[in-house]
């Protein structure tokens, strides 16, 4: 399968959606870091997922945030009681950033009260 979307996209192609996904990647950090959210993810050796440390960044745990998400049909990565992943693919949008973005801003002000 992964022989047959080199070969449709070809290496131009392939290099369109590696740079688009990296930066999808990049701009949920920038994000992330406004919103005080902490990324453990090393900063110059990653491409499509980041992880970020639950406890850091003022999350009860990685089983709350999971829950949280779920509640919007969103689903991210549990590494550990502590860190979640969040892995974009190439049908990831500006709008489901936008998306995760503002869930995570909802719950960050709903954590502060």
């Amino acid at each position: 399968m992964s022989a047959m979307f080199g070969i449709w996209h070809q290496s131009s192609g392939l290099i369109t959606i590696a740079s688009r996904l990296r930066f999808r990647a990049e701009v949920l950090c920038v994000e992330f870091k406004k919103l005080n959210i902490k990324v453990v993810t090393d900063k110059d050796k990653f491409f499509d997922t980041i992880v970020i440390d639950c406890a850091a960044s003022g999350f009860s745990s990685s089983d709350y945030l999971l829950s949280e998400f779920h509640k919007n049909d969103i689903n991210l990565r549990k590494v550990n009681d502590n860190l979640v992943g969040i892995t974009m693919n190439e049908t990831t949008t500006i709008d489901d950033l936008a998306d995760v973005i503002e869930i995570f801003a909802y719950i960050k002000e709903k954590t502060l009260e």
